[in-house]
């Protein structure tokens, strides 16, 4: 297996520019496996996958999200008043916030819980790669790719941000 090859191989000067093969072969691992975590994770044909480079993709969960909260809403009074299901109250508690004067905080928002579920999803996937590669990802959630890729950089190194619709004036 060239992974297992080239892991921890060091280059020499004398071989000229470093080889991007074991970037692209990591790259191409990662990306395998997040495609295998989503189909787990929210169905096969719930999300749309789209790779923007060799380290970087979008995930939209968009649909999955909105039919889950649609189907938990007509089963379970309890989303009314801001009650989240457990699942989005765990993303909560582990998401970078991104708020006012650009600093970050965790902290419990009233409604948005598509975009909280797609926190947990995100959290969800970042797991599962770690635990299957021992690699670390970002993460960032929003209404758009744009805002999804500038929450991402605050969820660096190993987190996740996301940016709410109220405080996109912010970012």
């Amino acid at each position: 297996d060239i992974y297992q090859k080239e892991k921890n191989r060091m280059r020499n000067p004398r071989e000229g520019k470093a080889s991007l093969e074991r970037y692209r072969l990591a790259s191409s691992m990662i990306f395998q496996v997040i495609l295998e975590g989503m189909n787990k994770c929210v169905g096969k044909g719930n999300f749309i996958l789209e790779r923007a480079s060799i380290d970087e993709l979008y995930l939209d969960v968009t649909d999955h999200c909105n039919e889950i909260l649609s189907s938990s809403l007509k089963e379970d009074e309890e989303w009314e008043n801001d009650k989240c299901s457990p699942l989005i109250k765990v993303s909560k508690k582990e998401t970078v916030r991104v708020c006012d004067k650009y600093e970050s905080v965790r902290s419990h928002d009233n409604g948005n819980e598509d975009l909280w579920r797609g926190c947990e999803i995100a959290k969800e996937i970042r797991e599962f790669v770690f635990n299957r590669l021992g690699f670390t990802l970002s993460a960032g959630v929003s209404l758009n790719k744009t805002l999804a890729k500038l929450g991402a950089g605050y969820g660096k190194p190993n987190n996740q941000a996301i940016i709410l619709p109220h405080l996109i004036p912010e970012v």
